[in-house]
């Protein structure tokens, strides 16, 4: 750093003496003469002040609620006996007039941000205000001191809205009135009302130990087989073999394809199933079996046998509760659980902890699994290969490739339409296409001929970052390579030979030590507002091994439906948070709240979806608006035409695989925002037309 000239020092030394000089004055312009040493034994004048400031006359048509808050108020700046007042120097002169502004704008209801330090800020400037009664702020405050505090009141019982407890809490016989200064209402009403009058009936109603929460299944005396194994080991076909035979059984599935799958195949051999999802129901009449997804288990429901697929998504942060939830709690004499290795030692640790018995099959791979060190070129592709990429871009981009040198290709990715999934999968079985182009949704159940597994990235995007893959993943995806009977030897490789991939066919999964727990419909019972006692439930404590699921979603809509004006009961307000879909995508989330507004207003008819545009985007957006549509209708019983969703959704799917199939270069992409159709190397998200409102709108 230079050292400084002496022109530089001797400027330095002439605004020291200015600002000296400024100190001794008390400053000059608006704040001169403003701040005097103020001592500790003028306490009882300033006491004495706020007390004639304080004109009770002027709340008459206030609601109780806020003329008590206001003397609260009022009580909590008198009852403040700490001597908080600012020095008498130039720079606290100008914050006691900025503090002296803010409180006098909470007369006129304003909230600047600064609503919670408001009364502590005027307070620690209050001597000053005190010792210079002629100053036109301090005449302003001591005619609006009672308007300011009512303004104060109302805006922090403003966070109040929609709930009952500010009267309660306000009226506590031990309520801190001293600490309003330094914290807002809601604030200590969080900290101190919500644990003590709402944790004590939650931890009443609901069992300490997750296990005693279904004393149905507690009287029983069930019987566990837990196969354990990794991908294509056999373990969910041995598992089907025994629910076939059994007089009554439900399947439980991860994924709503694979439920339909078992449906299927119960059903072709001769053994009549029913179908249960969050987005369609099928029964089949006089049947004594059925398959639905693990969320949809009917607890009050008897059976011989049950079959749990993929336990180890008992760790999963959002959906692992329902398998915790179907091993605590399923009624069936026997239960047939299929694990990943890693998931093993908290299926027995849960199985333990019921007092049931249990027996582990371990099943091996019937063909081997390789690794290729060395990179895979596109063109070194074969006929039985799959490629897997982690968006629905890069699927679509790499079919496009494929089939551009005359290797068509099957399309699976997660945003796909289960009917126009099984549709690509069944035009690879049967030899119509030679490729398998994938995201990681092939990794689950799926049952394919693959011969190689080929990555083309190593990184994903999982809705928050983008990240490596883990070793779990890796081995899921790739596990699906070889098939018994026709490829012995299944191969695992990568476009650039990439060293995760490698690492994570090597590495050995970490074993799950955790199971997520839900929330029962008993929170309904504890008279308070359902966010305040959802908060309170996921703050409270579980014994191990049990860890609380995320209830961040359940916790936004509900918000959301209240921030809209959606007056609904605790238990319709919680079977709407309930409900699957992506509340992330605008158009979805807008006709989900057009819905729950229709309801809440008594309308007895809710509006179908239409189809907008014949592009892949708005297709699959349809069969989405569909699945809403079905899902609302049967949470909240609207009457449902379900031949004319099926009609619907069989013609959607169809169209999407004509697309994929053969104009996938004319119409793969559409605009994120209008969902006009874009040719297929468009290199945007978004048209042209909504490119340029975005530039005028400067965003």
């Amino acid at each position: 750093m230079p050292e400084k000239t002496a022109w530089r020092w001797k400027m330095d030394e002439l605004k020291e003496k200015k600002k000296r000089r400024r100190r001794r004055r008390g400053g000059n312009g608006p704040y001169k003469g403003f701040v005097q040493p103020v001592g500790t034994d003028e306490q009882e004048a300033q006491t004495g002040m706020l007390e004639a400031w304080f004109q009770p006359e002027l709340l008459r048509r206030c609601t109780p609620t806020e003329r008590y808050f206001v003397r609260l108020l009022h009580e909590s700046l008198i009852e403040s006996t700490e001597t908080r007042h600012l020095d008498h120097c130039f720079t606290m002169a100008r914050k006691a007039i900025s503090y002296a502004n803010t409180f006098l704008k909470a007369a006129e209801g304003k909230d600047d941000g600064a609503a919670k330090p408001v009364l502590a800020r005027f307070r620690r400037a209050l001597p000053a205000y005190i010792r210079n009664p002629e100053h036109p702020l301090c005449v302003r405050i001591q005619k609006n001191y009672t308007m300011c505090l009512l303004g104060t009141a109302r805006m922090q019982l403003a966070d109040f809205r929609g709930r009952e407890a500010a009267e309660a809490f306000l009226a506590l016989d031990d309520f801190p009135v001293e600490e309003l200064l330094d914290y807002s209402l809601y604030a200590l009403y969080q900290r101190d009302y919500v644990p003590k009058y709402i944790q004590a009936p939650l931890e009443q109603l609901i069992a300490g130990d997750p296990k005693d929460e279904y004393p149905a299944a507690r009287l029983m005396q069930r019987h566990f087989v837990v196969h354990v194994g990794g991908t294509n080991t056999g373990k969910t076909y041995q598992s089907i073999q025994k629910l076939m035979d059994a007089e009554s059984g439900v399947y439980l599935a991860p994924l709503r394809l694979l439920a339909c799958e078992i449906q299927d195949t119960l059903n072709h051999s001769g053994v009549p199933c029913s179908l249960s999802t969050g987005e369609e129901e099928d029964i089949v009449p006089m049947a004594r079996h059925i398959a639905s997804t693990v969320e949809k288990l009917d607890l009050y429901a008897q059976y011989e046998l049950c079959v749990i697929d993929e336990c180890q998504m008992i760790a999963d942060r959002e959906r692992g509760f329902a398998w915790t939830r179907a091993i605590l709690g399923c009624q069936a004499e026997e239960l047939h659980l299929c694990t990943a290795p890693e998931g093993l030692p908290i299926v027995l640790r849960l199985i333990e902890s019921c007092g049931d018995t249990a027996e582990v099959f371990e099943h091996e791979r019937t063909s081997k699994l390789e690794y290729l060190p060395e990179p895979v070129a596109l063109d070194e592709v074969e006929p039985g290969d799959a490629l897997i990429a982690f968006s629905k871009r890069a699927v679509l981009e790499y079919a496009d490739k494929m089939n551009a040198v005359g290797r068509p290709s099957s399309i699976i990715y997660g945003a796909l339409p289960y009917p126009a999934r099984r549709m690509q999968m069944e035009r690879f079985l049967n030899r119509e296409t030679t490729l398998l182009v994938a995201t990681d949704a092939i990794g689950m159940g799926l049952n394919l001929p693959v011969r190689r597994i080929i990555f083309t990235a190593d990184k994903k995007f999982d809705g928050k970052n983008s990240r490596e893959l883990i070793p779990a993943e890796v081995q899921q995806i790739a596990g699906r390579a070889g098939r018994m009977g026709m490829y012995d030897i299944g191969y695992v490789g990568s476009l650039t030979g990439s060293e995760v991939i490698a690492e994570g066919m090597r590495k050995r999964v970490p074993v799950i030590e955790k199971a997520m727990l839900g929330f029962s419909d008993l929170v309904l019972r504890v008279e308070h507002d359902l966010l305040e006692v959802l908060k309170v439930w996921n703050a409270m404590p579980t014994i191990e091994p049990y860890q609380k699921m995320d209830i961040t979603s359940y916790i936004w809509i509900i918000e959301k439906l209240k921030s809209r004006g959606i007056e609904l009961s605790k238990s319709e307000y919680l079977r709407a948070a309930s409900i699957p879909f992506e509340e992330k995508n605008a158009q979805l989330l807008d006709r989900f709240l057009e819905y729950c507004s229709a309801f809440s207003a008594g309308e007895g008819i809710i509006s179908a979806p239409e189809l907008k545009f014949d592009s892949l985007d708005s297709l699959e957006l349809y069969c989405k608006e569909l699945d809403l549509y079905y899902s609302f209708s049967r949470a909240f019983g609207y009457e449902i035409d379900l031949d004319w969703l099926h009609s619907e959704k069989s013609g959607a799917a169809a169209r999407i695989n004509e697309i994929l199939i053969t104009q996938m270069r004319k119409k793969g992409n559409s605009c994120r925002k209008c969902l006009r159709p874009l040719r297929w190397n468009y290199p945007y998200r978004i048209c042209e037309d909504c490119r340029r409102k975005l530039r005028r709108e400067g965003k």
